[in-house]
């Protein structure tokens, strides 16, 4: 039996020399040659991790392949006895049992199955122990091949997932770059990756799950959740071994998983979860010195690979937001340019509300101007510009000459006016002390947002629903130190929100264009006093000469009254006594124009005197019926067609009846009379601002031609006259009434005729006029 033992001895030797260059291969051989030569029914050779807990890999004197597919069993539950005795032999459950290596760093264990149950002899045991020294060298370095090839995988894939990194411009791609690799090369149970947002937030995460593990993928995102927050907290490495069951109802979980924290800089940027066992090659879930080693390497890849695509990301979002703060720089530079060019009110809010709805300008669909009278409290509609007819101010066709040109002309004014949006809103009438955006951005005196305009309270839900708003947005419009009114814009035809971005620009905006109205109203006050003080000065002398020309006129009629009374009388007598017709006819002639002179000298007398009124509460749709009423047989028999446009609830204002009824009198007389082959006389009333007060406008309209323009000029000076016996004082007259009301009368040629207009104020002066 020695001799025999000597010759296994030597045999197994021989064979471990001649497949050296393999060790797997060599201990294969050496086994399948110890289980012929000992009569053995199998030998396995099993491998120990560093830590003598795993066993790793086995390989067996039966079957043709190399190694055993791993097993991942803890070396404690191995049968009984190894994991108590790995340093010693011990034959249990019919195997026997030797450790391979040193006496105190083992590396794995020698399973025996005898053919027979006989005993081994003691000589065998001791063949055997020797065979083991011999074994212990070849699994040395089986096990450093494995470390080798372990350490080639690990860093294959960390040149992979770097390669796979980089190539990601956003963060879900780096997400999905990094799990696609780790797939690649693991066959792990689950992959969950979590960003970290703003460095306290979790995001949303990215998981992947084998199929076979897919029912557990709730269970696998709470374990996830909770060991991600404990990982980012502490910015540390967190293995979990024996995971176990999470419910009675659900299957086993994985035996370990790995939480990451992702760093950069020592600064988490999320965490990285892994699910799996301990068959892993590449992705070891030991926690010894080279699995933390490499876990830390992946999470600092994956972090700066986070951090470089965020910081692009934020590189873009401010490169974006700088070209937007540019693009809004120029534009407001081009409005502000066009503001520039008129300073007339009435021109220039056509052009702020067209540069709020074009194009390439403000860019809303909608925008409604409402002015603020502050002494009645009420927001009154002036004007609302579609995308469509801004296009006549600031076609865009024409560039960007458009703003350095706009077409603010009559025509296209008119055209804006006329539109159905705008005469609805010229219509509107709303209180300032009521609950509705425009009186909140007043107050706030910032831009207000409704995002839902049914919502608001009843009037300005009444308000919206009229003009058919969509969201809409009121930016305040404020002069240096008072408010001015209201800018309202939204989005009717694309029911558009209105973005943060978008108030922000309209509050710039609605600054330019308020202190371009503030302006172009401090031109308007003082073009209005530099107006009104030439024309007191002309009025003072006007006044001294009609003064003088009164006293010389009532001196020359009283002087020239009582002869005339004497040639008139004696006139008449001679008609009474005269004998021949022609003589008679003489008598009356005389008589005739003395009484028309006697009525000429009234009328001068009239103009010349000073005249006391009486102010009163008088409606004005009063005044313009008992007018009319006087003069309607006169205009039937002119075949003249009467039109009325009376505008409801007129205020009453303070004037004398009886004036203004003489004015409106005279005004229809001379409508009639230059219609002297009929037309259509039109009479209109409505509300209006006189100094920025609040009045009351009458128009008297007729078809008469016109007046031509070297006689308009005249037509309100004493004595001027074109009609034939006419006295030139009823013009002159009447447009002295209106003054003294403190009022305004003009006089304009339309395309059928004159229109003289009458704007009296609804509160006149307190003290008695002369």
């Amino acid at each position: 039996m020695e001799g025999d033992h000597y010759e296994v001895l030597s045999e197994t030797t021989r064979i471990a020399g001649e497949f050296a260059a393999d060790p797997p291969r060599s201990i294969k051989e050496v086994l399948r040659f110890l289980a012929g030569a000992l009569s053995f029914d199998e030998i396995s050779l099993s491998f120990f991790d560093s830590r003598l807990k795993i066993v790793t890999r086995t390989i067996s004197s039966a079957g043709p392949e190399l190694f055993l597919p791993a097993t991942g069993h803890q070396v404690a539950a191995l049968p009984a006895g190894a994991a108590r005795k790995l340093w010693g032999d011990e034959l249990a459950g019919g195997e026997l049992r030797l450790p391979v290596g040193a006496d105190r760093h083992p590396c794995g264990i020698l399973i025996l199955r005898p053919a027979s149950p006989a005993p081994l002899s003691e000589e065998t045991r001791r063949l055997l122990r020797t065979v083991c020294h011999q074994l212990a060298s070849l699994a040395q370095a089986v096990l450093g091949s494995d470390n080798e090839r372990r350490q080639m995988q690990r860093l294959s894939l960390l040149s992979e997932l770097g390669q796979a990194l980089n190539r990601a411009g956003t963060v879900r791609s780096v997400l999905q770059a990094a799990i696609r690799t780790l797939r690649r090369h693991t066959d792990v149970a689950c992959i969950i990756l979590r960003p970290l947002l703003g460095g306290t937030v979790l995001g949303r995460s990215q998981v992947w799950t084998t199929p076979a593990w897919k029912p557990l993928r709730v269970t696998f995102l709470e374990l996830e959740e909770e060991q991600s927050r404990r990982a980012l907290a502490g910015k540390t490495l967190l293995f979990h071994q024996g995971i176990g069951r999470r419910s009675a109802e659900l299957s086993p979980l994985p035996q370990a998983m790995v939480t990451a924290p992702l760093l950069f800089q020592n600064r988490p940027m999320g965490s990285l979860t892994v699910f799996g066992d301990h068959r892993q090659e590449a992705l070891s879930f030991r926690a010894d010195r080279e699995s933390k080693r490499f876990f830390v390497a992946i999470g600092c890849q994956i972090g700066h690979a986070l951090e470089r695509v965020t910081a692009l990301e934020r590189l873009g979002e401010l490169s974006a937001e700088n070209d937007r703060k540019l693009r809004e720089a120029t534009l407001l530079f081009h409005i502000a340019r066009a503001m520039h060019s008129t300073l007339r009110l009435n021109e220039l809010m056509h052009l702020i509300l067209s540069a709020a709805t074009v194009s390439g300008g403000g860019g809303f669909e909608r925008a409604i101007l409402f002015m603020l009278n502050e002494r009645s409290g009420i927001f009154q509609g002036m004007l609302c510009v579609t995308r469509e007819t801004a296009s006549l101010v600031l076609p865009s066709e024409a560039g960007t000459l458009a703003w350095e040109r706009p077409v603010v002309n009559t025509q296209a004014q008119e055209v804006q006016r006329q539109h159905p949006s705008c005469r609805q809103v010229m219509q509107l009438r709303l209180p300032l002390k009521e609950d509705n955006a425009l009186a909140r951005a007043i107050t706030r005196r910032r831009v207000v947002f409704v995002s839902r305009p049914d919502s608001e309270p009843p009037a300005a839900a009444a308000f919206a629903q009229s003009q058919k708003l969509a969201p809409y947005a009121c930016a305040p419009l404020y002069g240096r130190d008072r408010p001015l009114g209201v800018l309202v814009v939204d989005n009717p035809e694309s029911r558009e929100e209105i973005s943060p971005d978008r108030l922000r620009f309209l509050e710039l905006f609605a600054n330019l264009a308020g202190a371009a109205m503030e302006n172009s109203m401090l031109l308007n006050r003082l073009e209005t006093a530099h107006q009104d003080l030439r024309e007191t000065q002309e009025r003072l002398i006007q006044g001294e000469k009609m003064a003088v020309l009164g006293e010389m006129a009532a001196s020359v009629t009283h002087e020239l009254r009582n002869p005339l009374v004497a040639i008139g009388g004696f006139a008449q007598r001679l008609n009474r006594v005269a004998a021949g017709a022609r003589e008679k006819e003489y008598a009356t002639i005389i008589a005739r124009e003395v009484q028309r002179m006697e009525a000429m000298l009234s009328n001068i007398l009239d103009f010349a005197k000073k005249e006391m009124l009486c102010f009163a509460e008088c409606p004005v749709p009063q005044v313009i019926e008992e007018a009319l009423a006087l003069e309607y047989d006169a205009l039937l028999r002119g075949s003249v067609r009467l039109v009325t446009e009376i505008a409801e609830s007129l205020p009453t204002i303070q004037g004398d009846e009886q004036k203004l009824r003489q004015v409106m009198i005279n005004l229809i007389a001379n409508a009639r009379q230059a219609m002297s082959a009929g037309g259509v006389l039109t009479v209109r009333a409505y509300r209006t601002i006189l100094r920025g007060d609040e009045a009351v406008t009458v128009e008297v309209e007729d078809t008469g031609g016109g007046i031509p323009a070297d006689i308009l000029r005249n037509i309100f000076n004493p004595f001027f006259t074109t009609k034939e016996g006419g006295t030139g004082l009823g013009l002159p007259i009447s447009h002295r009434i209106v003054e003294q009301h403190r009022g305004r009368i003009e006089v304009k040629n339309r395309v059928r005729g004159a229109v003289f207009i009458l704007r009296l104020p609804v509160r006149g002066s307190d003290a008695p006029f002369r």
